[in-house]
C-alpha cells in the first residue's frame, strides 16, 4: 500500500475516533488520549481555524477537556486528495462538523511523515471554509 493510501486511512480513522471522543464514548483518561494520538509524531504541530497553534504536548493536554463536550457531534470528510513524496504525504480535505444543530466546515491540509511502514501526522493546518 502506498504511503498516500495509509495517510488517507489515518485521516478517516482519526476523525471517526475524535468524533467518538467528543461524544464521550469510551473513557476520557490520559491513557486513552495518548492512544488516540498513537499515529501522531511527537513533533506534531497544528494550527486551528482561529489561529491557535498546538504542539503534540498541547494537543495531548487539551484532549481530556474535550471528552464528552459535544455529545451529538457528527464529522464528515470530503474531497480528499493526496500528494506523495519519498518521505511525506500532503492530504488535503474538507471536514464538516455538525453539533448543537450548527454546521462548521474546515479546509484542512495535513502532512504525514513516513516512519517504517507507518504514516504519522506531522502537521495540520485548518482554515474556515
Amino acid at each position: 500500500m502506498h504511503l498516500s493510501e495509509k495517510a488517507k486511512e489515518e485521516v478517516i480513522l482519526f476523525h471517526e475516533q475524535i468524533c467518538q471522543w467528543f461524544k464521550g464514548d469510551g473513557n476520557g483518561t490520559a491513557a486513552a488520549a495518548a492512544e488516540l494520538l498513537r499515529h501522531f509524531s511527537t513533533r506534531f504541530r497544528m494550527i486551528s481555524p482561529n489561529g491557535i497553534e498546538r504542539s503534540y504536548e498541547d494537543t495531548l493536554a487539551w484532549l481530556p477537556t474535550a471528552f464528552g463536550a459535544k455529545p451529538d457531534m457528527q464529522i464528515t470528510i470530503t474531497g480528499m486528495q493526496a500528494h506523495e513524496s519519498d518521505k511525506h504525504v500532503l492530504v488535503i480535505y474538507q471536514e464538516t462538523q455538525v453539533f448543537n444543530g450548527e454546521q462548521q466546515t474546515r479546509n484542512s491540509s495535513a502532512v504525514f511523515i513516513r516512519e517504517d511502514v507507518h504514516a504519522y501526522w506531522l502537521h495540520l493546518w485548518e482554515t474556515w471554509a
